[in-house]
Formats: C-alpha cells, structure tokens, sequence
C-alpha cells in the first residue's frame, strides 16, 4: 500500500513541486487508498493557546484516532498543516504488518502487558478484558484498537463498567456493545449529562480540577506525538458540562430576579 501511495504523489516538476504538497493532502491521500471517499472525513478542531497567542489543532481520523499539533503554531492554518503531518505519520507506521493484531501478535502483546500486571483478581480480570477486546480486532490495526480502548476508558473514567455490570449485563455483551462503538454527538451527551449531575452536588470547582488534569494529560500526549482522544473527548464533555452548568445558574438568577420583581 505505501508504494502504491507514493507512485499517487505528484512527481512532476520534480522535488520543488513535491515540497509543495500540503500534509493535509497527503493525509487525504492515504486515507482515500484504505476507505471510500465517503467515509474518508477527517475533522480538524482548533484552540487558542493558554497565552492566545498561538493555535492547537486537533485531527480527528474516520476511524476515531486524534492527533494534535506538537508545537504551537501562529495560524489556524501552520496548526492544522503540522497536526496532519503528526497523523499521517503515526497512520503510514500503523499500516506496517508488525502493527495488525493477529494470534502471534497478540500472544505477544499479552506477555508484554502481563509484566504489567501484578498477582491479584482484579489485574487478572483486566488482562482478561484486554485478551477478548484483541480477539474483537482480529484483523484490525493498532489505532482501529486504541479507539475501542478510549470508549471503554471514558466510559471507566464517567464510571459507567460498574453501572453496566450492576445491571446484569455481563464482560462479554459489554465489549460487543461497545467494541467497534463510535465517540458520536449521544455517547458524548450522556456523558455529559452524568459529570453536570456531580457537578450540581460538588460544584464547579468540580469540572475545572478534572478539566485541568485532562488538558496537562493531553499535552503530554501530544508533546510526544502520541494518540490523544481520551483526554480530548474528557475536555470537550467537561467543558460542555460546565457551558451547562453555567447557563443554568444564569438562567435561574435571571428567574429569581423576575420573581423578586414580580412580588
């Protein structure tokens, strides 16, 4: 595929018009060579700095990864061009064969992930997990993983598994449910509704201390050029949360003028 990929790049006029050619281009073109040109959607968010004096962008992939720009760029537009060479550098090494899961392949990330566990049920239980979520990626890539990884973290980190599980529902048809299971406007909406309802009974101090450890944990990531949806969704769902929670205390304020003034 990578060959075919390069012969897909413009060569004429030699090296100074193949400088000319935008990551965000070639990005499209890898993408278009694996999936249909209607699936190949590639969503570009952007933030100001802390300072506001430069851009963070955010490249969010068809098949779930995000990957942002490692140094703070001048321009929505210097932004978004270096968080797409991030991405399409981390998609062509995932498209390398040592990166598809397999039996041997995942033989051999069981024992690496062992190392990391150590001899009590609860380990013994998420080693388990981990197992059958490889298996429901046969075939499958590392990112097309790591994305099934981040929905189950959210949902560990919104406290959900054990809501799930004090429900009757069992490991296995939890992972069928949600294995494969896109990060979509509803998904992210319940997760919001359920941090405003803590934040209405701890505040909003609440939402900013989880807000601030998810944007030094997303830094991180993106610091060292790594996948960073987990703490990017986390950011959107608290600052969605405290929009609400915010517009709901104007608007009750506003109620409790218009009552004072009515008596």
């Amino acid at each position: 595929m990578l060959a075919s990929f390069m012969t897909s790049l413009p060569h004429s006029g030699g090296e100074e018009k193949l400088k000319m050619v935008k990551p965000c281009d070639v990005l499209m073109v890898l993408l278009s060579m694996k999936m249909p040109p209607r699936l190949t959607q590639i969503e570009y968010e952007y933030e100001r700095s802390a300072d506001d004096n430069s851009f963070l962008c955010f490249v969010l992939l068809p098949g779930g990864s995000c990957f942002g720009n490692s140094d703070l760029s001048s321009s929505q537009v210097d932004a978004r061009q270096s968080a797409a060479k991030i991405a399409f550098i981390n998609s062509v090494f995932n498209e390398h064969p040592s990166k598809l899961i397999s039996p041997d392949s995942i033989a051999r990330i069981l024992q690496a992930a062992s190392f990391s566990f150590v001899d009590d049920p609860s380990d013994v239980r998420a080693l388990d997990a981990f197992e059958a979520m490889l298996h429901h990626h046969m075939g499958e890539t590392m990112l097309d993983l790591q994305s099934s990884i981040t929905t189950f973290q959210l949902l560990h980190w919104n406290n959900a598994i054990p809501s799930l599980r004090a429900n009757g529902c069992s490991r296995e048809e939890v992972l069928d449910h949600y294995c494969h299971r896109k990060i979509d406007f509803h998904f992210r909406q319940r997760l919001v509704d359920d941090w405003m309802s803590r934040a209405q009974v701890g505040g909003r101090s609440l939402l900013l201390e989880e807000m601030s450890r998810a944007r030094s944990e997303r830094t991180a990531m993106v610091r060292s050029g790594r996948e960073c949806r987990f703490p990017h969704e986390k950011l959107k769902i608290l600052k969605q949360a405290l929009k609400r929670l915010d517009e709901g205390r104007i608007q009750f304020a506003a109620q409790q003028r218009n009552n004072n003034q009515a008596n």
